[in-house]
């Protein structure tokens, strides 16, 4: 369980530096009401603007990192 959330510690700050190696991303820092420990990852193809959106979010006790991006 250590193992668990200091790797999900490690990836939530790791997206800190998301920004400036992922060309035309944008990190949102939220703060929520209760406990959430965990990762999501999700993506959208849009064939219309023939593009790819990327969301990553990554869930740490009181804080959600969302990393979002477009291909």
């Amino acid at each position: 369980m250590i193992t668990l959330l200091i790797t999900i510690a490690g990836l939530a700050l790791s997206l800190f530096a998301a920004p400036y190696i992922v060309q035309g991303s944008e990190l949102q820092v939220s703060l929520v009401k209760g406990a959430l420990i965990g990762v999501n990852y999700d993506q959208s193809y849009f064939e219309e603007e023939d593009e790819t959106d990327y969301t990553l979010q990554v869930g740490l006790l009181f804080a959600l990192f969302t990393l979002t991006w477009t291909k």
